[in-house]
């Protein structure tokens, strides 16, 4: 067996056929004779296969093929030899134009059908000595593939002298001519035609063989797959934007690629919406020349630069793909709060509220709204929207390092502590906060009443005397006492005065507490009258936020009954 490559990986076997076609033919020569024609009508065409010998892989065959001419007198054609069950009975020869007798044989089955080979072999019924002639051998591929490296011999009987052929063949010392015919399409057939003369009588035996080459070929495809990993993504990105990687896998060499995978280990402070710290893509099978297109949005953890490569793999092969960088940015936003000093109810109060941008990137839709005490008058500045005690303003977009003042004037109406506080937030930046407190300084100032209804009264009847005492000041007034002091023709009876009083001899204490501003309060004292004349009360009323302390008297008469 002989193998053969053709292409990057065309693997094949030739089988060698050598088929003889040999004893084979003959011919009668004749002399010329007064005695009228030669009797030559009798033909008798003999075919036999000696053997069929397999060596290995290389299979000879032997066809023997006898024409013999003899006279309608003389014995019948010679029997067959006996040989192997290999032997087959030779197919009658046949006439064609040209008056040439044909045998044929096929090989190396014997059956056209199943056979690579047609050998045929046409020679004269007769020929005269001295008198050239010519004899043919076709050779036949019977397939539908090529057959390759035909050779035809052909050895003729010593009283034939060789004179051409056409094609042109070699002729060695033994007088054996050999004709290279080469490669034999499917179906195709060559014809040798071979001249020469007979020396002498006597029959003229011509045996021909042929070898080929069979060629059994099976191509193996020899491919070359290989990878392409190439992943993009934004240069540059906000914080609250999602980061998109673009992935495209390619095989761009031969051959199909089974269980593609991508991964992609993301860098340190990015992650995927589900938390996950790697993006992976089962791709499947990537046929030669295929690409498919994969992305993922990580969100970042903070601002900074992250970069990292993804890789894809397969079946023992691997490819990364370049760097990617991306620049995240995150606008960054601080307020700062500024209040006057103290000042007085009624009076207006200017605050300032400032916005600055210190991130890397602009800050988008910058709103601030401030938020201000119940119990003021508020008017903002020209771009401040009012809602009750809250300022909203619309800054818009802030550039790094850009700053916004906004005012809010108010005209706080009571005293106290007074604070206001800020938040301003961006697109993508974190809100903030800042505060500041201002004292509201308050005027205290009070009134107070004592009065009755009746100036005249009998000795030993009750009689009553209303107080009342009112804030009229700006600020609470804190541990409001009342002292009253009776004279000596009074006796204290009662007093409707929420608290409990203090009473010691001709003075009652009563403490009223905290009076608000705007705030009343009143009772009545019911005394008792002992002796007649001028009798009267007289009241001192005191609080933490006074100074100078209030008085009052009110005089009521007694007689005698």
């Amino acid at each position: 067996m002989k193998f053969f490559s053709k292409g990057n990986a065309l693997l094949g076997c030739a089988i060698t056929t050598t088929a003889a076609l040999s004893g084979c033919a003959s011919m009668t020569d004749t002399a010329p004779s007064t005695a009228g024609p030669s009797k030559t009508d009798n033909v008798h065409i003999v075919t036999k296969t000696d053997e069929y010998a397999y060596a290995g892989t290389e299979v000879e065959e032997r066809n023997n093929v006898q024409v013999v001419a003899q006279a309608p007198q003389q014995t019948p054609p010679p029997k067959k030899e006996q040989h192997s069950s290999a032997q087959q009975k030779a197919p009658p020869a046949e006439e064609r134009a040209g008056g040439l007798v044909w045998t044929s044989v096929a090989l190396p089955t014997g059956d056209p059908k199943t056979s690579v080979i047609r050998v045929e072999k046409g020679l004269p019924r007769e020929v005269r000595a001295g008198q050239a002639f010519d004899y043919d051998i076709i050779v036949t591929n019977l397939t539908s593939r090529q057959v390759d490296d035909v050779v035809v011999t052909d050895q003729i009987s010593n009283n034939y002298k060789f004179a051409k052929s056409n094609p042109e063949g070699q002729m060695n010392a033994a007088g054996v001519t050999t004709w290279t015919i080469g490669d034999l399409g499917p179906g195709e057939s060559r014809t040798i035609r071979v001249t020469g003369a007979a020396s002498g009588e006597g029959n003229i035996t011509s045996c021909a063989t042929c070898t080929y080459s069979s060629m059994l070929c099976a191509a193996v495809p020899v491919v070359s797959p290989k990878l392409r990993l190439t992943k993009t993504g934004p240069a540059e990105v906000n914080k609250c934007d999602p980061i998109t990687y673009n992935f495209e896998v390619a095989n761009i060499g031969t051959g199909a690629i089974n269980n593609v995978k991508i991964t992609d280990k993301l860098e340190e402070g990015l992650a995927l919406a589900d938390g996950k710290k790697t993006i992976e893509f089962n791709v499947g099978t990537l046929a030669a020349g295929e690409a498919k297109k994969f992305s993922a949005s990580v969100i970042a953890a903070k601002a900074g630069e992250y970069g990292n490569t993804a890789s894809a793999s397969a079946e023992g092969m691997t490819a990364d793909s370049s760097m990617v960088s991306t620049v995240v940015h995150q606008p960054v936003l601080t307020v700062d709060v500024e209040c006057p000093q103290e000042t007085l109810i009624g009076r207006d109060l200017t605050f300032k509220y400032t916005v600055k941008s210190t991130g890397d990137t602009d800050s988008a839709t910058t709103t601030l709204v401030a938020n201000l005490p119940a119990g003021t008058s508020v008017k903002a500045d020209a771009n401040g929207t009012v809602s009750g005690n809250k300022v909203t303003w619309n800054l818009g977009a802030l550039k790094p390092n850009d700053s916004r003042t906004v005012t809010v004037t108010m005209r706080p109406t009571v005293a106290g502590a007074l604070q206001t506080s800020a938040s301003a937030q961006g697109a993508c930046a974190t809100a903030v906060t800042d505060s500041c407190s201002i004292t509201i300084i308050g005027v205290p100032d009070i009134g107070t009443a004592l009065s009755d209804d009746d100036g005249v009264v009998l000795v030993g009847d009750n009689h009553t005397f209303s107080y009342e005492v009112e804030n009229q000041g700006q600020v609470d007034l804190t541990n409001v006492t009342v002292r009253l002091s009776l004279s000596d023709g009074l006796q204290y009876v009662s007093t409707t005065a929420a608290s409990q009083p203090k009473s010691s001899g001709k003075t009652v204490e009563i403490n009223l507490g905290t009076v608000k501003p705007g705030q009343k309060v009143s009772f009545n004292v019911v005394a008792k009258g002992t002796a007649a004349g001028e009798q009267g009360i007289d009241s001192e009323t005191r609080s933490d936020q006074l100074k100078r302390v209030v008085k009052n008297d009110e005089q009521v008469t007694y007689i005698d009954r």
